[in-house]
């Protein structure tokens, strides 16, 4: 459960962005902590994020977890997830401390930019290195500077991501745009559908038996 919720957090962290539309990443898993190995295959393939102004939303699918959302506004600072599994449909909001925690990392982040290129999603992207004291390894980005974008976890970049190898709690995941669809974005898509409960953090994990 903790796993996956790093997943979501680890995927919301960039917005505003003067794109506007969606973006859908394949998911590599390139290497993973041994007491997970057995589950990579119930690890999230696909990621699509969904862009308007100020507002991200996150949406992935788990093997047995059914499917996560979350929903992020980082000018208002807040942030919900969303879970539908196994008929329960949850609503958990996101500390608000956690969301400007994110921004303050950012600050300590250091940008190498390279001279690497490669066409990505059918854009040609550039590279570069984000470096943080906490951070076991270097981030390597690639992005295209056709859209504006500022990585609150990762500090303001030149152009909006469409590559990023992480490592996060023990994992070394690569996030590859497959896909990029400028469009328009309903407002609908930023809220909490009826029907969801909303839980508390101790809630969810009561839910899961943690």
């Amino acid at each position: 459960m903790l796993l996956l919720l790093a997943l979501a957090l680890t995927s919301v962290m960039n917005a505003q962005s003067d794109f506007e539309g969606s973006i859908t990443y394949k998911i590599a898993y390139l290497s993973l902590p041994d007491e997970l190995k057995e589950m990579e295959a119930m690890l999230p393939k696909k990621v699509v994020k969904y862009y308007k102004g100020s507002q991200v939303r996150v949406e992935q699918s788990t093997a047995g977890m059914g499917q996560q959302i979350v929903i992020t506004d980082y000018d208002k600072i807040t942030g919900v997830l969303l879970m539908d599994f196994l008929g329960n449909k949850i609503a958990m909001a996101m500390p608000a401390e956690d969301l400007k925690a994110a921004k303050t990392l950012g600050n300590d982040c250091k940008a190498s930019y390279k001279k690497d290129t490669k066409t990505i999603a059918g854009y040609k992207c550039k590279k570069v290195l984000i470096e943080r004291d906490d951070f076991p390894a270097p981030v390597i980005m690639y992005y295209t500077n056709k859209w504006k974008n500022k990585e609150m976890e990762y500090g303001s970049l030149k152009g909006l991501p469409l590559e990023m190898t992480i490592y996060k709690e023990g994992i070394q995941m690569k996030f590859s745009a497959t896909h990029v669809q400028e469009e328009t974005v309903e407002n609908e898509m930023f809220s909490v559908p009826d029907g969801y409960e909303i839980v508390t953090a101790d809630d969810l994990m009561e839910l899961f038996g943690q």
